[in-house]
């Protein structure tokens, strides 16, 4: 799961796609949360043995242009913990399996959030997503 997220995620970081256009934002959507924490594992490493072949840190290049929506089985509170909770998003795709039939049912698995940052992953960082103000 998530292998072609990861795929074409370290693909565009390590190509370069983010120093040349410095705006763009991508959402991974449909492919869950468990492959960022390995992901970013992998990035570390790739830095650390070939930092010049980076012009920035990787790990913080998929910080700033990435937002993840996890499925409702995985930890947001984890997420957030690897790239920040502002690039956590939710989302529901009913009757896919990663959706709820009562999206506001999303609220139970994210009772470790604080209120600000469960508002935040249920619609603040989608709306400033949405605005191009991140």
């Amino acid at each position: 799961m998530g292998r072609a997220a990861s795929d074409a995620t370290c693909s565009s970081i390590c190509l370069g796609l983010f120093d040349r256009f410095r705006d763009l934002r991508i959402s991974h959507t449909e492919s869950g949360s468990e492959w960022v924490g390995p992901m970013l594992n992998m990035l570390k490493r790739s830095y650390r043995q070939f930092p010049l072949e980076y012009k920035r840190d990787p790990v913080e290049t998929f910080r700033e242009h990435f937002s993840v929506m996890p499925f409702y089985e995985d930890s947001c509170s984890e997420l957030a913990e690897h790239i920040g909770i502002e690039n956590v998003l939710f989302g529901s795709d009913w009757p896919h399996p990663e959706g709820l039939a009562k999206p506001l049912e999303f609220f139970a698995d994210i009772q470790d959030l604080n209120p600000e940052q469960q508002k935040m992953v249920m619609s603040t960082n989608q709306k400033k997503l949405l605005e191009g103000a991140w």
